[in-house]
C-alpha cells in the first residue's frame, strides 16, 4: 500500500486510476489469502488497507460519489468474507470505518453548506445499512449459530445509526414530512427480516425477539414523528391493547413488555394533551380538551383500558410482571378507565359551559357527576362485604361530603343569583337532584354499617358519630337554603340566614335529636341514643346562650314554652322506654 502510494504521490510513476486499481487488487488478494489460510490477521490488514486507500490516493476533489461507490464495493467483499468466516472483528472494523467516513462527510457537508443530493445521500446510507445488516446475520442464516451480546449490540447500533442519518437527511427534505414514512419503513424492514428468520426456523429466538422489538419500536416512534396531538394518543392506546393480545396469542413475552411500555407512553401522551388544553386559554374554566376530538380521544383511551382489563381477566397468571399479580393489573386498568370516564364527564361540563366566568353553575354538575359515579360503584359492589371495599366506600363518601362542604360558597352564590333572576331555576333543580343522590349515598353507607361490615367492631361507635354529625350538618345547610328560598320576599338572604341560624337551627337540631332517639330505640342501638342526647344538650345550650339574646319578651316566652314541651316529651319517652335505653332489651 505504501509503495503504491509513494509511486503515485512522490514519484508520479503511475496515474491515480492505476494506483487505485492496484490497491483494490491488493485488498482482494489479502481477503482471499485470509480465507485460504484462515488467518484473521490478513483480513484485518486487507480491511484496514482497503478503507485507507481513498485517503492515500485522494487528490482533494471532494467527489463523494466515487468514495461511497468504492466503500459499497469494499463492504460487499467483506460481506462475502462474513459468509465464509465468523470474524466479528472484521465486521466491527468495516462498520467503524464506514460510519466515521460517512458521518464526517455528512457533518462537513452541512456545516460548510456544500451541495448535497439528499436522495443520493440517503441511498448510499441505505446500501451501507443493508450490507451491515446482512454482514451480521449471514452466519445465523447460513449456519444457525447463536448470537452473542456483542452481536445484538452491533445490530442495535446499525439500526440506530441508519435511523439517525435518515431522520437528519429527511429533516432537510420537504420540512420533514417523510420522516414518519421512513420510520414505518424501518419497522417494516425489521419485521420482514424477523419473518424470514421465523420461516427458516432459527435456533436463536433471542434474535427474533430483538427484531420484533425493533419493529414495535419503530412503528411506535412513527406516530409522534408524523402525527400530532390526539392522533398519537389514539394510536398508542390501540397499540398497547393490540400488543397484549398478540402476547396472549403467541406467548412471546416481548409483546407483553412492549405493551406495558406503550401503555405508559399512552398515558404520558394523554397527560400532555390535557396540559396543552388547560393552557390554551380558551376559557376561564379549566379544560382538559377543547373540542369533540379531545372528548372522543378520552373515551377511546378509557375503552382501550376496559378492553385491556377484559383481556387480562381471561389470562390466569400468578404474576403479570415481576412481582405484580394479575389482580393488581386488572384493578389498575379498571381504576384508570373509571377515572378517565369521570374526568371526561366533569371537564365536558366545563367545555359546554366555557362561556361562564365562575364555577357557580359548573360546580352543580360536577357534584352531580361525582355522586352518580360513586353511586354506580356502590350499587355494583353492594353485595360484596370485605374490609377493603368498606374502607373504599367510606373514603368515597367522605370525599363526596367534603366536596359538598367546599362547594358551599358556590351553592350560596347560585341560590342568591337564582333569586335575583340571573340564573335559570333549572340549575337549582339540578342542585337538589345532586342533594338527593348525596342522601342516597349516606343511606347506602348506613345500610352497609347495619350489616356489620365494619371490620373492627370497636370502631362502630366512632363511625356512627362521624356519619351522624355529617348528616346533621348536611340537613342543616340544605334547610337553610330552603328557608331562604321560601321566604325570599321577606328580606335579604343575609337577614334570612341570620334568622334561621338563631332560631331555626335550634329547631332543626332538636328535631334531629328526636329522630335519632327514635331510630336508636327502633333498632336498639345505644350509640344513636347517646348522640341524640348530646345533640339535644347542644340545642339547649344554644337556645339559652345565643338564641334568647336580643329577642323580645314575647319571643323569650315562646322559646321557654317550646323548651318545656321538648323536655316533657323527652321525659315521657325515657320513662316509658327506660329498659330499652339502658339494657338494649325489650
Amino acid at each position: 500500500y505504501f509503495t503504491i502510494a509513494l509511486a503515485f504521490h512522490q514519484y508520479h510513476l503511475i496515474s491515480q486510476t492505476a494506483a487505485f486499481i492496484i490497491m483494490v487488487i491488493i485488498t482482494g488478494l489479502a481477503v482471499a489469502l485470509a480465507i485460504l489460510y484462515d488467518r484473521i490477521e490478513l483480513a484485518v490488514i486487507g480491511a484496514a488497507g482497503g478503507f485507507s486507500t481513498p485517503f492515500i490516493l485522494s487528490s482533494g476533489s471532494g467527489n463523494y460519489h466515487i468514495l461511497f461507490i468504492y466503500l459499497a464495493i469494499l463492504n460487499t467483499g467483506l460481506l462475502v468474507l462474513s459468509s465464509k468466516k465468523k470474524w466479528t472483528l472484521i465486521n466491527l472494523l468495516a462498520l467503524g470505518f464506514t460510519t466515521i467516513i460517512y458521518g464526517a462527510w455528512l457533518g462537513n457537508s452541512f456545516s460548510q453548506n456544500l451541495p448535497v443530493s439528499i436522495p443520493l445521500a440517503l441511498l448510499y446510507a441505505a446500501i451501507f445499512y443493508f450490507q451491515f445488516l446482512l454482514m451480521n446475520i449471514v452466519n445465523e442464516l447460513r449456519y444457525a449459530t447463536r448470537f452473542k451480546p456483542l452481536d445484538f449490540s452491533i445490530l442495535l447500533f446499525i439500526n440506530t445509526a441508519f435511523f439517525s442519518v435518515g431522520m437528519y437527511l429527511l429533516h432537510h427534505e420537504g420540512d420533514g414530512r417523510f420522516q414518519g414514512l421512513f420510520t414505518v419503513l424501518m419497522g417494516t424492514i425489521n419485521l420482514m427480516l424477523a419473518y424470514l428468520l421465523f420461516k427458516r426456523k432459527v435456533t436463536d429466538h433471542r434474535l427474533l425477539y430483538l427484531l420484533i422489538g425493533l419493529t414495535i419500536t419503530f412503528i411506535s416512534l412513527a406516530i409522534p414523528v408524523q402525527l400530532k396531538g390526539h392522533s398519537i394518543t389514539l394510536f398508542w392506546s390501540a397499540e398497547f391493547v393490540l400488543l397484549y393480545w398478540l402476547y396472549q396469542k403467541s406467548a412471546i413475552r416481548m409483546f407483553k413488555y412492549s405493551s406495558m411500555i406503550v401503555c405508559f407512553l399512552c398515558i404520558i401522551s394523554l397527560l400532555l394533551d390535557w396540559e396543552h388544553a388547560s393552557t390554551s386559554g380558551a376559557s376561564s374554566l379549566v379544560l382538559l380538551y377543547t373540542n369533540l376530538t379531545g372528548f372522543f380521544t378520552n373515551i377511546f383511551v378509557a375503552s382501550c383500558f376496559v378492553l385491556f382489563a377484559w383481556l387480562v381477566s381471561r389470562k390466569e397468571e400468578e404474576h403479570f410482571l415481576l412481582e405484580i399479580g394479575n389482580r393488581q393489573v386488572l384493578r389498575f386498568a379498571w381504576v384508570v378507565a373509571g377515572v378517565l370516564l369521570y374526568l371526561t364527564a366533569v371537564f365536558g361540563v366545563n367545555l359546554l359551559l366555557s362561556g361562564k366566568t365562575s364555577y357557580d353553575v359548573p360546580n352543580i354538575y360536577h357534584r352531580l357527576i361525582t355522586h352518580i359515579a360513586i353511586l354506580a360503584l356502590f350499587i355494583y359492589q353492594r353485595r360484596k362485604d370485605s374490609p377493603q371495599i368498606f374502607w373504599t366506600h367510606s373514603l368515597l363518601l367522605l370525599l363526596s361530603f367534603f366536596y359538598y362542604l367546599v362547594s358551599d360558597g358556590y351553592i350560596r352564590h347560585l341560590r342568591d343569583l337564582t333569586i335575583s333572576g340571573a340564573y335559570q331555576p333549572l340549575h337549582l333543580l339540578s342542585h337538589y337532584i345532586a342533594i338527593a343522590l348525596q342522601g342516597v349515598l349516606f343511606y347506602m353507607m348506613i345500610r352497609r354499617v347495619m350489616r356489620s361490615a365494619i371490620p373492627d367492631r370497636r370502631m362502630t361507635m366512632q363511625f356512627t358519630w362521624a356519619i351522624t354529625l355529617a348528616l346533621v350538618v348536611f340537613i342543616s345547610k340544605e334547610l337553610l337554603h330552603l328557608y331562604i328560598l321560601s321566604f325570599r320576599a321577606a328580606g335579604t338572604s343575609s337577614e334570612l340566614a341570620r334568622q334561621f341560624n338563631r332560631a331555626g337551627l335550634t329547631v332543626v337540631w332538636s328535631l334531629c335529636s328526636f329522630v335519632l332517639i327514635w331510630l336508636g330505640m327502633r333498632f336498639k342501638y345505644k350509640p344513636l341514643r347517646i348522640i341524640s342526647l348530646s345533640l339535644f344538650a347542644i340545642s339547649l345550650l344554644k337556645l339559652f346562650l345565643i338564641d334568647i339574646r336580643g329577642i323580645s319578651e314575647g319571643g323569650k316566652i315562646l322559646a321557654f314554652i317550646f323548651l318545656g314541651v321538648v323536655l316533657l316529651i323527652v321525659s315521657f319517652m325515657y320513662q316509658k322506654l327506660k329498659k330499652i335505653i339502658i339494657d338494649d332489651k325489650e
